[in-house]
């Protein structure tokens, strides 16, 4: 148990991570929705951001969806202002770079690459662990069950199908591997602050 124990963060995360991806794979029809994993981005020279891991991107005619993941369980008590929310399990607390926050700048790193304005993004948080808020979610956060909904109900045409396609395609062709410089990058810039905890 010693040994496993400190694994299971590392074990919980690549659980959660797959089965956002199997929810987003399964229920939105490739006809109008590109699902992509795990990007490695590229540091953004213009606004001075490090490369970074972005969790989950869906591209639609309907916008980009940049979904930002957590996998622990507990109770998360946090604002949308808050700088750091906090998740409380058993006697543990452990504070967190706020979610939203996050979301926001991969948004702005997809801006940077693709060239379109913020209005044609859709940040969000899901939560795949038992989770419950000390006070009600903050838009534009979710858990699991949830996250599909959020992207279909979102039926505006923000792109189009050519534009769509322009953007997945442009996202596949420069997207950047995870390897030592990316992982290391994300770490430095997430996670639990106080305490460790998964990506």
């Amino acid at each position: 148990w010693l040994l496993l124990r400190p694994a299971l963060p590392r074990i919980g995360g690549r659980l959660g991570a797959w089965r956002v991806h199997r929810a987003l794979k399964r229920s939105l029809p490739a006809s109008h929705y590109s699902v992509f994993r795990d990007i490695g981005s590229r540091p953004s020279q213009a606004r001075g951001q490090p490369s970074a891991r972005i969790d989950h991107v869906v591209v639609s005619p309907y916008g980009v969806f940049v979904i930002e993941a957590r996998h622990s369980p507990g109770r998360i008590s946090g604002s949308k202002r808050d700088a750091l929310w906090t998740r409380s399990c058993f006697r543990s607390k452990q504070q967190f770079r706020n979610p939203l926050s996050q979301a926001r700048d991969h948004a702005l790193v997809l801006q940077d690459l693709t060239g379109l304005n913020a209005s044609r993004f859709h940040p969000v948080v899901v939560f795949t662990g038992r989770v419950e808020f000390e006070q009600p979610m903050p838009a534009r956060v979710t858990q699991l069950g949830g996250l599909v909904p959020f992207i279909q109900v979102r039926t505006q045409d923000l792109l189009g199908f050519d534009e769509a396609e322009r953007v997945a395609a442009l996202l596949e062709s420069s997207r950047v591997p995870p390897g030592i410089q990316t992982a290391a990058a994300h770490l430095a810039a997430l996670d639990y602050l106080v305490g460790g905890g998964e990506t």
